[in-house]
């Protein structure tokens, strides 16, 4: 019988510590001497809390930190049922795991918001080699300074900056970063550390997260999808009046856009996605209180350009007349799936044919070439003033097929 009562009481207790785990902070958790940097609660049910400092992580998951923020108070929450916001307290039942070396909470039991609309805790300043190096920060909002790109995305879209005390890795796990190029500057990186295949890695929330350096850097995507909208990022002093110019090849001239700011020197604008074979232009204007102005780039516009994927013909030509008496050239572009054989010919108002400025296999990957023409007919003369019209034949050197577009253009003069 007193053996049958002490099986009963062993499993009461075995039964209790599943129901009931120990509170246990987050940085207990974390905080370790071992060299592996595994948590002295692995594979333990531990209860917690913390505020969430970043929703999204792998589209859903999360982090939480201790209220005051800081080394060792950080921790990775593998949570796939429960959407905490950014701010919020949060108490959680959880298995302490860790998963190749990241420590993490996962097997979520319970979950509760204990407070919403917290300050989310202060970013811990350190240096590029402290992340890269220290598990102290795994789990921890930090923030990296005055930084440079000594490495571009690889095939995960994983980059790398340095401070000048060795480099880290920048990594998508919220957000990604589009086109960061060797040698872009930062005034101030911030996001939460993780840790996978044998590398700390930052990643930032959003691009709130990221404040250039350098005053006059321009940040773009170059190459977005069809449609896609472009977010162009501009870093210059505050309070100034900061205005992105741009236009299509199709458009007459540069339209103002006003580019707002939400940090005292980065300002932001978004250019509206266009259909493919569509290159965009553009430069920024910035003035001072003084009505100084500066233009960036100093020289000719950026590009950004929207490359063709299908067998197309597209020709994009400004509205506007040209007078080659004066010099002057009318651009032409013209655009097909890489690898397509395009001719490019111009016709007079009756249907003859003056001129074949281009007939070429396309060979850059975006599809899109450009043709300054001078207003000469084949024999390099000046043709007289008038309407004319562009037709563009490209064909599909494997199967054969064609497709065509045209389009007006008016060799003018200016009224005297």
């Amino acid at each position: 019988m007193k053996i049958k009562k002490y099986a009963i009481i062993l499993f009461l207790i075995f039964l209790s510590s599943i129901a009931f785990s120990d509170y246990v902070s987050i940085y207990d958790i974390q905080y370790t001497e071992a060299a592996s940097g595994d948590s002295p609660y692995n594979g333990q049910v531990v209860t917690t809390s913390g505020i969430v400092t970043g929703y999204g992580y792998d589209e859903e998951k999360y982090f939480i930190s201790m209220p005051e923020g800081g080394a060792w108070k950080g921790i990775y929450v593998y949570d796939y049922s429960n959407v905490p916001d950014p701010g919020d307290e949060v108490e959680i039942t959880a298995t302490v795991d860790e998963y190749y070396n990241l420590t993490e909470l996962t097997s979520i039991s319970e979950f509760s918001v204990l407070s919403t609309g917290n300050s989310i805790p202060d970013a811990v300043q350190i240096t590029t080699d402290e992340l890269a190096s220290e598990e102290m920060y795994e789990g921890v909002l930090v923030t990296v300074s005055n930084v440079v790109v000594t490495e571009t995305p690889d095939s995960f879209n994983e980059w790398y900056v340095d401070d000048g005390s060795g480099e880290c890795q920048i990594d998508d796990g919220f957000y990604e970063y589009l086109n960061p190029q060797t040698g872009d500057e930062f005034i101030f990186i911030t996001g939460l550390v993780d840790y996978g295949f044998g590398y700390y890695g930052l990643n930032p929330r959003d691009a709130n997260d990221f404040v250039l350096g350098g005053i006059g850097a321009i940040v773009y995507e170059n190459y977005p999808a069809t449609n896609e909208d472009v977010l162009v990022q501009f870093s210059y002093y505050d309070s100034c009046n900061v205005l992105l110019w741009w236009k299509t090849s199709r458009d007459y001239d540069f339209e103002p856009m006003e580019m707002t700011t939400e940090r005292s020197v980065e300002y932001y604008a978004t250019i509206p996605g266009q259909k493919e074979g569509t290159s965009v232009h553009f430069y920024i204007t910035a003035q001072d209180t003084a009505g100084i102005e500066e233009t960036f780039p100093s020289g000719d516009p950026k590009t950004i350009v929207f490359g063709v994927s299908s067998h197309k013909a597209i020709l994009n030509i400004p509205a506007k007349p040209f007078n080659p008496y004066a010099g002057e050239t009318f651009p032409i572009e013209f655009a097909s799936k890489k690898d397509g054989k395009a001719i490019l010919r111009i016709y007079n108002a009756e249907g003859k044919l003056v001129f074949t400025p281009q007939n070429i296999i396309i060979s850059n990957s975006s599809g899109i070439t450009c043709y300054n023409w001078n207003g000469r007919d084949k024999n390099n003369k000046l043709l007289p003033l008038g309407l004319y019209i562009c037709y563009l034949e490209v064909i599909d050197v494997d199967s054969g097929k064609k497709k065509t577009a045209k389009a007006p253009i008016v060799i003018g003069a200016l009224l005297k």
